[in-house]
């Protein structure tokens, strides 16, 4: 759709067009074959986004059966939001989060902070860094992708103390010690951490600005 708007934008009507069907090809195969009920079992035929008990899967294999659980890494069905495909405020999308943001996905992960004693991290790592690592992408985007003050608070407060002292956003850092990390230095996540402080300052400023 983002092609479409572009194509449309400089003239190119024929181009526009033919993004605009397939975008509208690869939503329906979406709605389709890609929401499952909130069980085990991927839902059949037809739409599941007016359903209470749907969700998207994270991977489906073109038979029936689906997977549920989600990667730090973006793409992701938490950045769902992030990458326009839908509003983050739609009942599919909220009933997903929620999952996500859960013991029903593997790669969901909490801890106390053996530190200080009272950081509560939470938040998604990846296949790539095993279990109980915790990566501070996952929290950037759970933060890019909220409209509650207190997530975003409690968001910005975990990747503070996720640095250790470091002053750099890690790959992934253990879920009770912050200084057991990998990747002393990533790019990406320090890229999308500026973007997010942007988003906050601009949107909501007295989370992040003193007055």
């Amino acid at each position: 759709r983002h092609l479409a708007e572009m194509a449309a934008a400089t003239g190119r009507s024929a181009l526009a067009a033919r993004a605009t069907d397939l975008a509208s090809s690869i939503d329906d195969a979406l709605q389709l074959h890609a929401v499952m009920a909130s069980g085990t079992c991927a839902k059949e035929g037809g739409s599941g986004a007016g359903d209470d008990d749907t969700i998207f899967a994270y991977e489906v294999d073109g038979f029936g059966s689906s997977l549920f659980m989600d990667d730090a890494n973006v793409p992701s069905l938490l950045s769902l939001p992030y990458l326009g495909y839908l509003d983050a405020s739609e009942p599919l999308y909220e009933r997903t989060r929620a999952a996500v943001l859960s013991e029903r996905n593997p790669f969901y992960f909490e801890g106390i902070d053996a530190q200080d004693k009272t950081t509560h991290f939470t938040g998604v790592g990846s296949p790539h860094t095993g279990l109980n690592y915790i990566w501070p992408m996952s929290l950037i985007i759970r933060a890019i992708t909220s409209d509650d003050d207190d997530e975003i608070a409690d968001c910005l407060d975990q990747l503070k103390v996720s640095s250790a002292g470091t002053g750099f956003m890690h790959e992934s850092f253990y879920h009770t010690d912050p200084s057991e990390y990998s990747r002393s230095w990533f790019a990406w996540a320090n890229s999308l951490f500026g973007e997010m402080v942007l988003k906050v300052a601009a949107e909501r400023p007295h989370l992040i600005l003193k007055q």
